[in-house]
Order: C-alpha cells, then structure tokens, then sequence
C-alpha cells in the first residue's frame, strides 16, 4: 500500500502520439491478464442484467441494476489500474475482493455519473422531446409506409441529433478531466475531484485526442470482426449463431475498450503527475 505525498500543483503537458503508444504498449504487455481479471466481472454483469429483465425492467429495477453494474466494474477498474501502476499480479488474482479503496472509487464513480446527468439531463430531454414529436407521435401500422417528412421536421431532428451529439462530446471531455482521481484511488492516494481537474488542466484538448485515438481503432477492428463472424456464423449456423456470435464479440469489444478506456487514465495519470510507486509502506512520489 502506497502512502500519498501532497499531490503536485502542476502536471506536465502530455505528448499525444507518445502518450497513445504508450497505452497500447502497456496494453498489450498486459493482455494476458485480461480475460481472468474480465472473467468474474462479466459473469456477475450477466447475472445482474438477468435478475433486472427477471424482476421487470421497471425505473427503479434498473436505477438498482445500474448502480451494481458500476460496483462491479470498480472491481474490474481498480484491479487493471494497480496492474498497470503496481504491476501487482498477486492482487489481481482476487480482483472480487471488495476492500476500502474500492469503496472510494466507487464512491467517486458514483459521483461523477452524478455530475454528468445532472449536466446533460434538461437539454437531452429537450432534445429528446423533439424527436419524440416528430417521430414517436405518429406509430405506423403494420405494413403502413413511413409519411415523408417536411423539411422543418428534418431540420428539428439534425438539430436534436446534433445537440445530443455535442452533449455526448461535453460528457466525455469532462469525464476525461475527472478521469485522474480513479487510478489515484485505485493506489490508495488522498486524491480528489479538484487534484484531477487541476492535473488535467491544458490537457482537456489532449485527452479527447489520444482517447480518439487509441479508442476509435479497437471500434473499428470490432466492427469488421463483427461483420465478417456475424456472415460467417449466419452461414454456418443460421440466425441463432448469428445472435451468439454477436453476443459473444459484443462482450469482447466491451472488455477491450473499458480496458483501454482504463489504460487511457493510468497511463495519463502516471505521464501527468509524474507519479511512482514507493517502496511497500512508503510514501509514493
């Protein structure tokens, strides 16, 4: 366990390219690790989505089956990040073990989604209202064919999708600003929401960049995979190994873009902050 030093009031600038390759080193130096760390966490995932469906899907049920989801990445989460940071391979051969630094990643998990929401919330709902007016109120029969929009109505709907849209870049760049404080947890440093917006300041941009970069590859592979197993499996094993193929590498892409989406913050943070372990009950730097 790592005993935090004040945190720096400064953080380097990050280099872009080098930071992406970084990731992807780190990465693939880990790979191997991935799937037994994943194992547990997707296995109580799919539990917690069949006990949401069995219990009705209802508002409440699946507030409840979101805040689980989010305890069961922290277990997946902290465990990645102390692999990086620590490269500690003892610990993450347990990563269900709930312990006090899980307890603060999620706390701080929790509390951002919070944030984010109550950011977003009212100009979605406009935006969402709009397209419900354009297209929710009018449900075709079946068979029926689809009225030609007038070009007020296409104009509306370009307008919502593109509020939605810049909303979800606003989202993303302000969790990218927040980001640090989880591999800060995950060591077990006294490191807040304030330390990470400080640390990331100038690297707002920057981050939105190397998370392009080292994120939109992994959609891209996964979606030629996707195609090319979705025919195969169709031809091979008509619909229903088409829908378990999908299923199976829909997974696959999750696990590696959170994984990535992890390595992203450990490696930043590390880059950022100048941060090293210290020696066991000492103090990090």
């Amino acid at each position: 366990m790592t005993v935090s030093n004040e945190p720096p009031k400064q953080a380097a600038i990050l280099p872009i390219g080098e930071t992406t390759s970084e990731i992807f080193r780190v990465f693939g130096d880990n790979l191997n690790r991935l799937v037994g760390l994943a194992l547990w966490p997707v296995a109580l995932s799919a539990a917690s989505y069949a006990a949401v469906v069995a219990a009705g899907n209802n508002a409440i049920i699946s507030l409840l089956g979101a805040i689980v989801d989010l305890a069961i990445y922290t277990l997946f989460a902290v465990a990645w990040h102390r692999l990086i940071l620590l490269s500690n391979t003892e610990e993450t051969s347990a990563p269900w073990a709930w312990e006090s630094r899980h307890s603060g990643f999620f706390g701080y998990a929790l509390l951002v989604n919070i944030i984010v929401y109550a950011i977003i919330f009212l100009p979605l709902l406009v935006a969402g209202v709009s397209l419900n007016e354009f297209l929710g109120e009018g449900v075709l029969a079946d068979g029926e064919p689809m009225p030609e929009l007038s070009e007020e109505a296409i104009a509306e709907i370009a307008s919502a999708v593109g509020v939605i849209f810049v909303l979800m870049l606003i989202v993303w760049y302000l969790f990218l600003r927040l980001s640090f404080v989880f591999p800060a947890q995950a060591v077990d440093e006294k490191y807040g929401l304030g330390d990470s917006w400080r640390h990331t300041r100038g690297n707002g941009l920057r981050l939105m960049a190397i998370s392009f970069l080292t994120i939109a590859p992994a959609y891209l592979v996964a979606t030629i995979a996707m195609a090319l197993l979705v025919s195969l499996a169709d031809l091979i094993g008509g619909v229903a190994g088409a829908v378990v193929a999908s299923v199976v590498l829909a997974v696959a892409i999750t696990i590696v873009v959170v994984a990535l989406t992890v390595t992203l913050a450990s490696v930043a943070f590390r880059r950022a902050t100048g941060w090293v372990p210290g020696p066991i009950g000492g103090p990090s730097v």
